[in-house]
């Protein structure tokens, strides 16, 4: 017993001169800070002896490490380290590697920050750039944003800050891209802001939580890579964000909204190899669609009945991929009751009563398959209508050949009716001409009759008229008989007194 304590005393007492060692040799090779470097408004280094040069009093070198803070007091310049290191204490609040109050339009690259409490410090700055720098073993934050707007942080190693790799606090449009943020204690940490975006990062490793919201909102999370933290990405409080295009993998929990963390969009993420894909406490209303969990072991999980999320974004588009999900895909349309499978599957995935995928996606999500999906679906949309009017067409059809039908039963039925009515007018007719024949017979007859009776009235006209003539001709003779009788009897009467009176005369005379 004695022995083991022995060995383990002296063991220790190695390591211990082992770490004061290295300790000694570390506080050797950093001298200790002796003033704050300034970049000053006018331009000028202050003091003139630090090693930071400038030839334009725009862009300003380093050259060689330094050991000191720099306060940067002058808007548009570049500030380029060239690979050299600042490094400081860590030990006191609140030492900053680089203070960029109130600055504008300032860029800081190429420097390798360290041992401070803040690497990075703006507060009401605005149009910064960080890039290229290796931010690593602050006390605190590697790179800390306060009242910060329009701030772009990219390509920077942002590595075992104490804290935060990247704090964003009250700030909005900021933008961190492409960054390598790897074990801190929080990844990137987003508190009372809006409008920012963390996209395109590694994220991995850090103890607690690789991106942290809180009541913050509008911010983009996108395309980030986020593995193997506590937390993939937590939400407290925070609402209308978008959260999307992550992987988030082997992480404790993959996406966590917690306290009234409402309306957020969780979309097209793959969500894999996690103890909880997604875990949802005392929120509600957010949408959660077109992400694919993979062999998470417990896929999602609602700490509290009665809150109720949306899982899928309608249909067509459906909803998300579940590794375990155990449906079939025979059948389409929004009831899954038409024919010809969509790739959704015809029955839902239900995490509770108030929290159901009703589309659920039988493949994992990918982009340009979903672009194929929506179009053979939507050729499926195009069928069914070709189909219901075809139907609809047939039905017609079908309607108008009965219709004809019975036009043509009603045509026979008036045509037979018709050719009865003819038959019968025929017959009519028939009789009709028969009486005609008669009665022409009978009228020829009272014609031959007439006509003889004319014929014989005629000749009895002319009979008589022969007979007029001859009487008026006998009573001419008659009448020039009579006349002449007169004329002559006159004649005598007035010719017998002359003879007389010459007579008498001749008589005198002798």
């Amino acid at each position: 017993m004695n022995r083991t304590v022995l060995t383990s005393f002296a063991i220790l007492c190695l390591l211990s001169t082992v770490f004061l060692s290295g300790l000694a040799f570390e506080i050797q090779s950093v001298k200790a800070a002796s003033e704050t470097i300034y970049i000053r408004a006018d331009g000028s280094i202050d003091p003139p002896t630090a090693p930071i040069s400038t030839v334009d009093n725009v862009t300003y070198t380093f050259t060689d490490n330094i050991h000191d803070e720099i306060v940067v007091e002058r808007d548009n310049i570049v500030v380029d380290g060239l690979g050299y290191t600042l490094h400081g204490t860590g030990f006191s609040w609140p030492c900053k590697g680089i203070d960029l109050t109130g600055r504008s339009n300032v860029t800081i690259k190429n420097v390798e920050i360290k041992m401070f409490w803040y690497g990075i410090y703006l507060y009401e700055s605005s149009n910064n750039t960080i890039s290229g720098n290796n931010i690593t073993t602050n006390q605190e934050y590697g790179i800390s944003l306060y009242a910060s707007f329009n701030n772009s942080i990219s390509n920077n190693n942002i590595k075992n800050n104490g804290y935060q790799g990247v704090d964003i606090f009250a700030s909005s449009f900021n933008v961190v891209f492409r960054n390598n943020i790897t074990m801190n204690n929080f990844g990137v940490g987003l508190s009372l802001s809006s409008f920012n975006i963390v996209s395109g990062n590694n994220i991995d490793k850090n103890i607690y939580y690789g991106i942290e919201l809180s009541d913050s909102s509008n911010e983009i999370v996108s395309e980030n890579n986020i593995k193997n933290n506590d937390h993939g990405i937590g939400v407290f409080g925070a609402s209308f964000n978008i959260i999307s295009n992550n992987i988030i993998g082997d992480n404790n929990r993959g996406i966590g909204l917690y306290y009234s963390s409402n309306s957020n969009n969780v979309s097209r993420n793959n969500i894999k190899n996690n103890g909880a894909g997604l875990c949802i406490a005392k929120s509600s209303d957010n949408v959660i669609y077109h992400n694919s969990f993979f062999n998470n072991t417990l896929q999602a999980k609602i700490s509290e009945a009665g809150y109720a999320n949306i899982w899928d974004n309608g249909y067509p588009s459906g909803g998300n991929y579940w590794s375990d999900y155990t449906g079939v895909d025979l059948y389409s349309g929004p009831y899954q009751n038409e024919t010809g499978y969509d790739w959704i599957g015809d029955s839902p995935y239900v995490i509770d009563q108030n929290n159901i995928d009703r589309y659920p996606l039988m493949h994992p999500f990918v982009p340009e398959m979903e672009e194929i999906r929506i179009a053979y679906r939507n050729l499926l949309l195009k069928y069914d209508e070709l189909q219901e009017q075809i139907d609809l067409l047939n039905s017609t059809c079908k309607k108008l050949q009965e219709s004809i039908s019975n036009l043509i039963s009603t045509f026979n039925s008036t045509r037979d009716n018709l050719q009865g009515q003819i038959n019968s007018l025929n017959q009519t007719c028939i009789s009709l001409n028969q009486s005609i024949i008669n009665l022409q017979g009978q009228l020829d007859l009272v014609n031959g009759t007439f006509i003889a009776s004319i014929s014989n009235l005629q000749e009895q006209q002319k009979a008589l008229s022969n007979q007029v003539n001859t009487i008026q001709n006998t009573l001419y003779v008659f009448a020039a008989l009579i006349v002449f009788l007169i004329v002559a009897i006159v004649y005598v009467a007035i010719r017998k007194p002359k003879t007389e009176t010459k007579t008498e005369k001749e008589t005198e005379a002798q």
